[in-house]
């Protein structure tokens, strides 16, 4: 066999990512006023699209967001302690950083705040006696208190 040497030319063409899509998740969420939300974004594509997006928020009406009402780089959602007094319904976007045509959304319904968690408390008696109170004395008795959260506001027992 001869040493033939051979030549083989190779031309490859630079082919760019391409955006197919945004999903935020998750998708719908209820946040308390003065509450946070975080959201992620996944940015679907060809060839390796990068991921980056930029997060955004409004208002379902023009001037109902709320002065502290935001979402930063991250994709934490903040809600105004105030923001019920113009809107509850809220649209996230994540708008893909290489092609800007491309976004996905979220939506949020903001409600009230919590009312803070209520305790009744109930004295067991059960094998004791409270006796021999002389002059606002009495002995030491031990007791147990059980606590339970009721939702219903403070009580007296």
């Amino acid at each position: 066999m001869p040493n033939t040497a051979v030549t083989v030319t190779a031309n490859f063409e630079n082919i760019p990512p391409v955006v197919t899509g945004v999903t935020v998740s998750p998708a719908t969420a209820e946040v308390y006023e003065g509450g946070t939300q975080q959201f992620a974004a996944t940015v679907a594509g060809d060839y390796n699209p990068p991921s980056t997006v930029t997060w955004s928020v409004e208002a379902a009406a023009p001037g109902e967001l709320m002065n502290g009402t935001g979402i930063d780089a991250d994709g934490l959602l903040t809600v105004a302690p105030d923001q019920l007094t113009t809107g509850a319904a809220l649209t996230i976007t994540a708008t893909s950083t290489y092609d800007t045509t491309k976004s996905g959304t979220a939506s949020v319904t903001v409600t009230l705040t919590p009312p803070a968690p209520v305790y009744e408390i109930a004295l067991d008696t059960t094998g004791h006696t409270f006796t021999g109170v002389t002059a606002g004395y009495a002995a030491q008795t031990p007791f147990t208190v059980t606590v339970t959260n009721t939702g219903k506001g403070i009580r007296a027992i």
